[in-house]
């Protein structure tokens, strides 16, 4: 019979922050890597459900962190990164 193992030697799962990113916020942020990552997460985020769904969204970003599909409508993406 096999034993759990100790709290000391066992592994904690990974807390992951989850929060809605508003233009706003994005604006706020002035480190541009941190900016790139978030465009970048976004953007691999986009192409991923663009190739299961077989739709076209396209990420635009003018001055503000804006996701949309080309045709106008608002859609919303969950990114999880550690900035």
């Amino acid at each position: 019979m096999q034993h759990p193992p100790s709290s000391s030697a066992a592994l904690k799962p990974r807390r992951r922050r989850s929060s809605v990113l508003q233009s706003s916020d994005f604006n706020e942020i002035k480190d541009p890597t941190k900016k790139d990552r978030i465009t970048k997460c976004a953007t691999l985020a986009i192409r991923d459900y663009n190739s299961q769904t077989q739709n076209h969204y396209q990420l635009v970003v003018n001055d503000e962190f804006i996701s949309q599909m080309v045709n106008g409508f608002q859609v919303k993406f969950t990114c999880s990164f550690d900035l």
